[in-house]
């Protein structure tokens, strides 16, 4: 007969099972194996698929893992010395200046918290290709036109006039910028998921319309998969098989609207940005890629992964190009130079094999 403690830490167990059991985790014994995928073609993107790969077949935690897991809860990038806004702060239209700061192309990064963990790619990349970012942000203020109730759990007055406030910056740049690119959360199961995925979508395509894009390029970058469970606790927890911790690309990607902020994307002419990809392989989405890791919880990315995806993400950016009836030169030249040879038929397929990944 087990004694009441041993059958509390049997029950816990049997719990975190089911919990794994139910949201798709990866079991270590189904998760390697041969398979019949191509990695997609793309400099950055190819080689971030062969790296998740390759950590199917690691079950030990690396002891070199970037971060270590008693940083990870702070690892998504947190600004630095740019203070980004949030519920109760200031509703005005503040960038924070990033990339080549002398260059005269300018890229946008506008949306929630969503697009400044993205801000170490787009800063590299704007030091190599010589454009300067200009972010706008507001942690639980999606871009979509929509109220929405913030993580303090009531309604962020401040978050409508900010996106007011910052459609109105970026139309009123001269010279305009090059591109601006837009990324939120969407995820059914967050806060702001009281919102219908009609609202959001409407939400989605109001913004862009609200911005001109007769004078430039707009992108949205979606398709980024959530973690099974916080790193810090699956990771810790199986530590001598942390395949355990991977997921389904099904179960990783599907409480976000991406087939839908996809359709609504495409209806009003901007530009999708499938980073699902940079993630996900094969169907399996590790939370361990090249000894990092992938998420700071189980929504939001680690830095050091952002900048580790730098090139990938370059690339799917520039596959954008063909996605434009009309861009003018700086806007062409710029996509142009995130991917070499965009033009080539092989590339080409490469970006359409990019957009349809992991079936969203």
């Amino acid at each position: 007969m087990l004694s009441s403690g041993r059958t509390m830490k049997l029950r816990a167990l049997l719990g975190f099972a089911m919990v794994l059991a139910s949201i798709g985790v990866v079991s270590s014994s189904g998760s390697v194996g041969a398979t019949s995928a191509e990695p997609i073609a793309l400099p950055g993107v190819s080689s971030i698929q062969i790296a998740i790969q390759k950590s199917m077949s690691i079950q030990k935690l690396p002891s070199n893992l970037v971060p270590q897991l008693s940083g990870e809860i702070q690892s998504t990038y947190l600004g630095g010395s740019c203070i980004f806004g949030g519920p109760g702060s200031s509703s005005a239209a503040t960038a924070c200046p990033f990339g080549d700061l002398n260059a005269t192309t300018t890229v946008v990064l506008y949306g929630d918290s969503f697009s400044f963990e993205w801000v170490p790619a787009f800063n590299a990349l704007g030091i190599k290709y010589h454009f300067k970012v200009l972010l706008f942000s507001r942690g639980g203020c999606p871009f979509a036109d929509v109220k929405i109730i913030d993580w303090k759990g009531s309604v962020d007055s401040g978050c409508l006039p900010f996106r007011r406030h910052v459609v109105g910056a970026i139309n009123a740049m001269r010279p305009a910028p090059s591109l601006v690119v837009l990324s939120e959360a969407t995820e059914l199961n967050s806060p702001e998921g009281w919102l219908s995925a009609v609202q959001w979508t409407n939400g989605i395509k109001k913004t862009i319309l609200q911005l001109d894009q007769a004078t430039f390029p707009i992108d949205v970058i979606f398709g980024e998969a959530a973690a099974s469970l916080p790193p810090n606790a699956c990771l810790a927890r199986f530590a001598s098989s942390i395949t355990k911790c991977s997921s389904r690309s099904s179960a990783a990607l599907k409480n976000y609207l991406y087939p839908q902020t996809a359709s609504a994307v495409s209806s009003v002419h901007a530009g999708l940005v499938n980073t699902s990809s940079l993630f996900c392989f094969d169907e399996i989405c590790p939370d361990v890629i090249s000894n990092t890791l992938v998420h700071s919880d189980s929504r939001h990315i680690d830095q050091t992964f952002a900048a580790l995806v730098t090139q990938g993400l370059a690339s799917l950016v520039g596959c954008t190009v063909h996605q434009f009836n009309q861009l003018t030169a700086t806007s062409r030249l710029l996509l142009q130079s995130l991917l070499p040879n965009v033009n080539s038929a092989s590339v080409k397929g490469a970006c359409a094999k990019s957009m349809t990944a992991n079936h969203i």
